[in-house]
């Protein structure tokens, strides 16, 4: 199997939603994504609407090539159904921090990052449905993707996405205290300079968030994190500001993002493992409850980065639903396109029948909500 990847650089979203997102206001921020493509597929031919698009977002600490394993357990089974295939840097990790350095602020909004996602889904000028996979930070910013434009978006799969925080955060102290302590824990124990190769790799894949990571994914995840000095040191490539200012960044996310989950009218597929302890436990119980569309698969003896220690019981949670999701999106794909070819008057006679289908469903005290299901 040869999969390859090819990177792009377009304009980030702009203008950002915080002053404090860029050190000046003139600042203009920089994504960087890969398309991979897999040699033993040609779908140069295929109806368009017939491809399932996937996009990938990474969490903190992490960068786009973390995908790289999974990317390859869907081409193995998705084959040439697959059309463009994407993981890109958030916006202050990875390649894309490197453009962007001496830009950035303090402040980065994974709000922002939602719509950072959906500027790389305008370029790719997908036909066929497109789906976003986002861990943590990434299911986050999947989540603002989906409710920013919707029409981009066929559906969504978050794992252990950072959603939900417990109502009393704010004004317990004890909540409030630990969470504190959280994030100085991090501080202390994220280390971005090393004196050596071989210091760099043990402490990857020994001492830090990837030493549980299955091996693949733990290679290509120490491969694309290092660079190497003229000195000899290595060095990440995502800063420890960046990194903190990423987990920081959380904060209004959980004060307003569940409020918002009733607006995704898309399904949503929740993946977490059953011993995960990020969030609070019952986390995924309170987002499932919230959304419309949304369903739950749980991984037994899954963690916070499942998705990296267990992909290959990940993929195996959630290939059916984009199974699924793909076929449905391009019938619903289909059907829209169909009516390019309407005259004049079938254009006037489609508004006016949907108008009377919602005024006769409001009578009968039906909902007529759209939706993509």
């Amino acid at each position: 199997m040869t999969i390859t990847k090819e990177r792009f650089v377009i304009d980030a979203h702009h203008p950002r939603e915080s002053f404090d997102s860029t050190v000046s206001p003139d600042d203009r921020l920089k994504l960087v994504y890969n398309v991979y493509k897999d040699d033993r597929f040609d779908n140069s031919t295929a109806d368009p609407t017939t491809l399932i698009n996937l996009v990938f977002a990474h969490g903190t600490q992490m960068n786009k090539e973390i995908w790289q394993y999974m990317i390859e357990l869907f081409y193995n089974d998705f084959g040439a159904r697959l059309g463009n295939v994407v993981a890109i840097d958030a916006i202050n990790h990875g390649e894309s921090l490197i453009l962007n350095n001496g830009k950035l602020g303090p402040y980065i909004t994974w709000s922002d990052g939602g719509k950072d996602i959906n500027c790389v889904i305008r370029a790719l000028n997908n036909v066929g449905p497109t789906i976003l996979i986002g861990q943590s930070m990434g299911g986050a910013m999947c989540t603002y993707a989906v409710i920013h434009e919707p029409g981009l978006i066929d559906s969504i799969v978050i794992i252990d996405p950072v959603l939900y925080l417990d109502p009393e955060y704010y004004t317990n102290e004890h909540v409030t205290a630990l969470t504190s302590d959280r994030f100085k824990k991090l501080e202390k124990y994220i280390k971005t300079k090393f004196q050596n190769r071989e210091e760099y790799e043990t402490y990857m894949s020994k001492k830090t968030i990837s030493r549980g990571f299955h091996p693949r994914v733990l290679k290509d995840y120490i491969d694309t994190s290092a660079i190497e000095n003229p000195d000899g040191t290595i060095s990440t490539i995502n800063s420890l500001d960046q990194q903190l200012i990423s987990y920081l960044s959380s904060q209004p996310t959980l004060r307003d993002l569940y409020s918002l989950l009733t607006a995704i009218d898309s399904e949503v597929l929740y993946v977490c493992g059953d011993i995960a302890d990020w969030n609070p436990p019952d986390a995924h119980e309170k987002v499932i409850e919230r959304l419309r569309y949304g369903s739950l698969k749980i991984i037994p003896g899954g963690k916070h980065l499942v998705v990296f220690d267990m992909p290959d019981e990940t993929y195996a949670a959630i290939k059916d639903f984009v199974d699924r999701r793909g076929k449905r999106g391009s019938e619903l794909i289909q059907k829209a396109r169909a009516r390019s070819n309407y005259s004049l008057n079938q254009r006037l006679e489609f508004a006016h029948e949907g108008r009377k289908y919602q005024l006769e469903s409001l009578a009968a005290g039906k909902r007529f909500v759209y939706s993509k299901l």
